[in-house]
């Protein structure tokens, strides 16, 4: 049963509709935290995936200049794998995350609904979409945005200290 499939396995066989919804289901009934960050990586990891040879070289390449906190050459070469494989969800990901830690509101916005777009139930992606709501001061936006996000991940506590900013900055914006 491909259910029972271990999540890095099923992140090597490709993003197929049908691992995606599985890998997803996993990590929203997850137990604990140390599944919840195998399945959560083996997502990210299909989400990158491209049929561009050099787009995920160039997307793999960026996530390791950015640890080395690089950022410009990172979101350099995440556009360039962007633009040979526009639906290469982590790279939307990530670069919309590297703008809106710079300030770049706009950018990240695009990236997140770019992302969304592609991968409605993809928690990163909804999660980045709250992130870039609350940027833009839309708190009731950013609250539904990350409340998906963790409805799809709940064991994460980036999601869950978001969550809180959120209902308070909802909460005293009056909604």
């Amino acid at each position: 049963m491909l259910a029972l499939v271990p999540p890095a396995f099923a992140a090597e066989e490709g993003a197929t509709p049908e691992i995606i919804e599985i890998l997803t289901a996993r990590l929203a009934a997850a137990v604990t935290t140390e599944e919840a960050l195998e399945l959560a990586e083996a997502l990210r990891q299909v989400y990158g995936e491209s049929e561009s040879a050099t787009a995920a070289v160039l997307y793999t390449h960026s996530v390791l200049v950015f640890e080395d906190e690089d950022a410009s050459s990172a979101v350099y070469k995440l556009s360039r794998a962007i633009d040979l494989d526009e639906n290469l969800v982590a790279a939307y990901v990530l670069r919309g995350e590297i703008m809106l830690s710079q300030g770049g509101i706009d950018g990240a916005f695009n990236d997140a609904m770019a992302a969304a777009e592609r991968a409605p139930n993809y928690y990163a992606a909804l999660g980045l979409l709250g992130q870039a709501f609350e940027a833009q001061g839309r708190n009731a936006s950013a609250l539904i945005a990350t409340r998906e996000a963790l409805a799809r991940y709940p064991l994460s506590e980036e999601l869950q200290i978001q969550l809180r900013r959120h209902e308070a900055l909802a909460a005293g914006a009056g909604f």
